[in-house]
């Protein structure tokens, strides 16, 4: 099963990342996502803006987010494979009971 790192390590700095990364960071919803996420599954050249659109939807939601909804949500935004149950995993950080942080050990670029 897949575990968040905390802290997570990112190996450029975000302040000289693309913009959309740094729009993802300036987001505590995006980059909760982003962190949780990131380190624990392949992405593809979407997962940025994915983020921010899936961190729209958490933070619109009247109802209780529960670990299935969840771990729908993140399948159908591709973020993670259809038989996994994320969600389990990273709900305690989407509802706020838990933070992810993270340290910048690197200059380079990031990509994604």
């Amino acid at each position: 099963m897949a575990e968040i790192q905390d802290p997570a390590v990112l190996k450029f700095t975000v302040a000289d990342a693309k913009p959309i990364i740094q729009e993802v960071f300036a987001n505590d919803m995006a980059r909760t996502l982003w962190l949780g996420i990131k380190g624990t599954h392949l992405v593809d050249q979407h997962f940025n803006q994915a983020c921010l659109e899936l961190a729209r939807v958490i933070e619109q939601r009247q109802e209780p987010i529960t670990a299935g909804w969840l771990t729908r949500e993140l399948q159908h935004w591709n973020m993670i494979g259809s038989a996994e149950t994320f969600g389990d995993i990273l709900l305690p950080y989407v509802t706020g009971e838990k933070a992810i942080t993270w340290v910048e050990v690197g200059r380079g670029g990031c990509d994604l």
